[in-house]
């Protein structure tokens, strides 16, 4: 039930890219846990675009753990991980 309202994005406008990268974040937490890893690398892809957009370093960080913790997993060959990977390594160089 959790899961489908953060996927609902109940309360939440489109535009609060903050808010919204956030529930990106937590989303693929929830789905780490789940172990769903295609679901993870989709919301941690989603999340690093807008926080990249925001300067949202902090977060960045939090994305960055997440992605580690996929390439440990049985999908870290999956094309969302290895883009995921791709992304935060051109953020981490520029």
């Amino acid at each position: 039930e959790t899961l489908q309202e953060l996927r609902d994005g109940k309360g939440i406008p489109r535009n609060h890219t903050r808010r919204n990268a956030w529930l990106d974040i937590v989303q693929a937490e929830a789905y780490m846990g789940l172990k769903q890893y295609d679901t993870v690398a989709y919301h941690a892809k989603n999340a690093l675009t807008a926080c990249k957009d925001i300067k949202s370093e902090g977060n960045i960080v939090i994305i960055m753990d997440i992605y580690n913790r996929l390439r440990n997993s049985p999908n870290k060959n999956d094309p969302e991980v290895v883009a995921l990977g791709t992304e935060l390594r051109t953020w981490y160089v520029s």
